[in-house]
């Protein structure tokens, strides 16, 4: 058994919360060596010395001993692909030399090194209190700093490749999951209005993203002159709003024609349970009518989390993985072939769509 395929037998194992509206949370620390060149600064093989020199370094703490160590350039394209998929890395970190990924045992903080920054300390999760995951991101960030000097100004804070993330060098984010806006027409009104009160609207795979499934990330801006925990509450009161704003959409769709609502989730339900050939986005703007019927009470509550476990495993390098297809860019048709196996299999343990109650 390889190390990518421990790691998600592992995975699999562990408990898995779904939420209605809000998917997952993320907070995001950067940071830097004092005594050294930013990573974009540096040689390539200086790079790959300073990732030795660091790794080194967490295999002798007990607090990141127990990690498990992904270097991108000893991984195929398919693996790297799919710890993009699952959030522990951003799609740049896969293209730099001498680029790697701590992740801890309960794959909730994943340490990116020698991405645009020395570390990118993430911090992911299903809980919706994002004052939580402040704290555990502080505990991992106070650990580092036990090993680690940082680059920091009196002035400025934390000094970061990009000058956006100067101060806390803290981006905080939330994955919410908005069909109901976007089938009202309300999300450019949304976005508008986040982005006043300094918060950005992007597709789930952060900046140049699409929003597939009507999935959206909602994250801070600014980073500079502004604590942490200022931050944090911002976004937290302004999730709050989304949410309740999300539910108000749905109530209105389902007076306004809750026949063809119903229609809609219907035949979504029958394509997932019986088509032969599946696309990706198409999958995925199904699975978010089965992830929006879930929340009405259209299917039973422990549907949810399959939808959310169907919503990463059919992406692309998850299927290619599993069917150890190596040039998964030249076989579109056999991995949408396969994605439409996966869905069959899955569905036909899903009870059929229950409107009675609505």
């Amino acid at each position: 058994m390889n190390d990518i395929t421990r790691f998600l037998a592992e995975s699999a194992a562990l408990p898995h919360r779904s939420m209605p509206v809000i998917l997952s949370t993320r907070l995001r620390l950067a940071r830097n060596l004092a005594d050294e060149n930013f990573p974009g600064g540096q040689t390539r093989q200086r790079q790959v010395e300073t990732r030795d020199k660091l790794l080194a370094s967490l295999k002798k703490s007990k607090y990141f001993d127990k990690a498990t160590v992904f270097e991108m350039e000893q991984l195929l394209p398919r693996e790297q692909k799919l710890l993009v998929e699952r959030h522990f890395v951003s799609k740049e970190l896969t293209a730099h030399p001498g680029a790697a990924v701590a992740i801890l045992p309960d794959q909730q903080t994943a340490i990116m090194i020698n991405e645009e920054d020395h570390f990118r300390i993430q911090i992911l999760d299903t809980e919706s209190d994002l004052s939580k995951t402040l704290s555990t991101a502080q505990r991992v960030g106070t650990a580092l700093e036990t090993l680690f000097s940082f680059a920091f100004s009196d002035l400025y804070g934390f000094l970061t490749a990009c000058p956006t993330n100067l101060g806390t060098g803290m981006r905080v984010s939330a994955m919410v999951h908005l069909p109901g806006l976007v089938m009202d027409g309300q999300m450019e009104k949304v976005v508008r209005a986040l982005n006043i009160c300094g918060l950005v609207v992007r597709g789930s795979f952060g900046e140049g993203s699409d929003a597939t499934g009507s999935i959206f990330q909602v994250s801070n801006q600014h980073t500079l002159g502004e604590p942490e925990e200022k931050i944090v509450a911002n976004l937290q009161e302004w999730l709050s709003g989304i949410v309740e704003q999300e539910k108000n959409a749905r109530r209105r769709i389902l007076q306004r024609n809750r026949t063809a609502f119903f229609d809609q989730i219907a035949r979504a339900y029958g394509e997932l349970r019986y088509a032969f050939f599946l696309s990706e986005n198409e999958a995925t703007d199904m699975l978010s009518l089965m992830r929006m019927a879930c929340d009405l009470g259209v299917f039973p509550e422990y549907v949810r989390s399959h939808i959310d476990e169907l919503l990463v495993e059919s992406q692309i390098a998850h299927i290619a993985f599993r069917n150890k297809i190596d040039d998964f860019s030249q076989a579109a048709e056999q991995i949408n072939k396969l994605r439409a196996n996966l869905f069959r299999e899955h569905f036909s343990m899903i009870p059929p769509p229950d409107f009675a109650h609505l």
